[in-house]
Formats: structure tokens, sequence, C-alpha cells
């Protein structure tokens, strides 16, 4: 194995070209020849497809160490917020995920039935007479918090706007996460912490809102202590802030560049913006046992970085993996496998195909071009920082 370095995650990630929203063959290629080197000490990059599936699907492989390495210096000063990590379903060891994946499933699905109705009202109300959106800060992110907001149980959808300084500490919590906790006050990001939680507890305790919700599906279990049911609920909270309002950037930019391919079929449709997009781009884990997977060997308390960028675009496994298409089967690793597979994947797809259905029955169209757009330097979520209108 060959092994590199760099001077920090930083001067290696934007180098690298699988966080770029348009890769070639030949640079995939490259990166999946030097999957195994790697910038970082102790930590092993993985691109290919086959590999990065059976990694995700391996008990030893696991998320809670990446967790607290997130989180230690927050636990530092703090150490109360290391609840966090039993709370969390990703962040949790594999026995208690799978504990806390069975509670937040059961109330998934009571949410569920009630998704239809919840899509209808928000979109209605939010595209009611508007001439010009943006579709990151004017359609994705309000429409993707407001159906979150209710869903989660924190609030009902007309208290929204009382609501800015939650969303907001939950942005400083996740980019304090995304920069290691350099990039901001401590004393304000424990500050940010104890809020939501403590507003979180509170709502858990005296819930009140139109849908049926995570927080009542909680009330009805004793698993878990009512501190654990509030990180679940805050994870959840998060996980609908990055991944949805991500997702529905992508799904607009892509209609408008094929609106044959949506009309053709809409769930295939999504599939391959779930392929081609990826809106996580990369996961992390953690090995706790030396390991053997073909011939390769993971060394016990080693970091692996998997992308599901490149091996979505694995030739091996997609057909013209680089052309926009839709696919009969179209297997991507965008949501993970096994039994840290999202569940949130109807959820989105509904939603995004609610929204795209609204876009067109008003006959709004792009006002720019679409080279115009690009990513911000996050490297882990694909966050749209360029705006990009549509107008009636």
């Amino acid at each position: 194995m060959t092994i590199t370095y760099c001077k920090n995650i930083h001067d290696l990630a934007f180098k690298d070209h699988y966080l770029k929203p348009n890769f070639s063959r030949i640079l995939l290629d490259k990166l999946t020849a030097q999957q195994f080197e790697t910038g970082l000490q102790d930590t092993y990059f993985v691109y290919q497809y086959d590999l990065l599936k059976q990694i995700l699907k391996h008990p030893n492989f696991t998320s809670r160490q990446i967790g607290y390495g997130n989180y230690k210096k927050l636990i530092a000063l703090y150490p109360f917020s290391e609840i966090e990590l039993k709370g969390d379903v990703l962040f949790s060891d594999f026995e208690q995920h799978c504990k806390l994946r069975s509670i937040l499933l059961k109330s998934y699905r009571q949410m569920f039935t009630h998704v239809p109705v919840l899509i209808k009202e928000v979109i209605a109300e939010h595209f009611y007479n508007e001439q010009k959106l943006c579709i990151g800060y004017g359609i994705s992110t309000p429409i993707s918090e407001k159906i979150f907001l209710a869903l989660a149980g924190i609030g009902k959808i007309n208290e929204y706007a009382q609501y800015q300084k939650f969303f907001t500490s939950i942005r400083v919590i996740l980019n304090a996460i995304d920069n290691n906790f350099e990039d901001c006050s401590k004393n304000a990001l424990v500050e940010h912490w104890k809020y939501l939680f403590a507003l979180v507890i509170a709502k858990i305790k005296n819930p009140n809102t139109s849908y049926p919700n995570l927080i009542y599906g909680l009330n009805e279990t004793a698993e878990i202590s009512i501190e654990e049911k509030a990180i679940m609920v805050l994870a959840f909270t998060r996980a609908g802030i990055e991944n949805p309002r991500s997702f529905i950037v992508s799904a607009i930019i892509r209609l408008f560049q094929y609106p044959r391919l949506y009309k053709e079929n809409k769930r295939m449709f999504m599939d391959e913006i779930m392929r081609y997009d990826c809106p996580a781009k990369i996961t992390a884990r953690h090995v706790s046992e030396d390991t053997k997977i073909g011939e390769h060997i993971f060394k016990k308390d080693k970091k692996i970085w998997l992308s599901f960028r490149t091996a979505n675009f694995d030739n091996s496994v997609f057909e013209q993996p680089f052309e926009f298409q839709l696919r009969k089967t179209n297997p991507y690793l965008s949501l993970g496998v096994g039994a840290h597979y999202c569940m949130g994947k109807e959820l989105t797809f509904n939603l995004s195909i609610a929204i795209l259905d609204y876009i067109i029955s008003k006959n709004y169209h792009l006002e720019q071009q679409l080279d115009d757009y690009k990513l911000d330097d996050s490297p882990v979520f694909r966050r749209y920082v360029e705006p990009i209108f549509i107008t009636r």
C-alpha cells in the first residue's frame, strides 16, 4: 500500500475530482487505481463499487468512533453532549443502531400515511402567486424545512417563521462538524447545542402538532430515554435539512435539462438523479477489528472514507455511467446499503415529484443557463450556493 500525506483534509478533498459535479472517465479510472493511497495517516480511501458495498454491509466497519471523532471537541467542553452518540441512528454502535432504526421505522410508517397531504399543503402555499423563485433558498430549503418541522413534531407549518433560530442553530452545528469545529466559537457551539436539545425535550414533554410525527411515535416507546429520543429527533431533522433540499435542487436542474425523460418515467428519473448527483458524496467508517475483504486487509482502528460519488459511476455496474439516462436497474449506493440504508427515499422522491409537477403546471422556466451553477466547498454534502432562479 502506498501512503502519501498532505497538510489537512481540505488539501486532499479540494484537489480530489470525485468532489466535482461532473468528472471524466480518465479521472475516475485514476481514482479507482489509487484508492488505497491515502492523504491522511491511518486513513483508507475506497472508490470501487463492489468493495465499497461490502464494507458498508460488514459489521466490523462502524460509525460510532467516527461520530465520537467529530464530536470530541464539543464533548470535551460539555460532557453531556456525548448523549448525541447514543441517540443518533448513524453514530450509534451496531446493536444500538438496529434498535434505534426499528423504533424510527415504526414512527416513520405512521408519519408517511399523512405525507401526501402535508406535501400538497406546503407546496401550494409556497408557490402561490410567486413569479420568480430561487430554487435553493426560495424552494428547496424552506419547503424541506417546513416538511421536517412538521414530521419531526417540532412545530406546525404555520409556525415556521418562529423556528428560524432552530434551523440556524442546526446549521451552526453541521458546519462545525464539517470543519472539525475549527471555524466557530466553542462557547457559542455549546450554547447552540443546549438550545436545540432543550427545545426538543420540551416538545417531547408537551407535543403539539397537526400531523402524526416522530415525537408522537417516540412517546409510545419506553425502550430508550427521553434524552435519546431528543437526539433522534434532532438527527432526523438534520437529515431533512441536508439531503432532501440538495436533491430537490438537482431535480429541478435535471428537469429543465431532460424534460422528456421526466415525462417518460418519473420514478426512474428520480433514481438517476440519486445516482448521478448523489446528495451525500462520501461517508466514513471506523475499523473495529482487523478485517480481510478479498485481497485487501483493513487494520483495526484505521478510518475509511467511502466515495458514493465514484461508486455510482463504476462502468462494471452502470452502462454508460457518464450519461444521464433512465435505467431499468439502478443499484446506486447514494443511500447506503444494508442496515444503514436511508429510509427517507420515498419521502424525498414524493416531495421532489410534487415540486416538479407544480413547476410544470405553473409554466416556470429557468432564468439563466445551467452552466451558471456551482457547488460550495463542502467536502461531504452538495450545497448549492450560486442562486439559480425559475420564473413564470
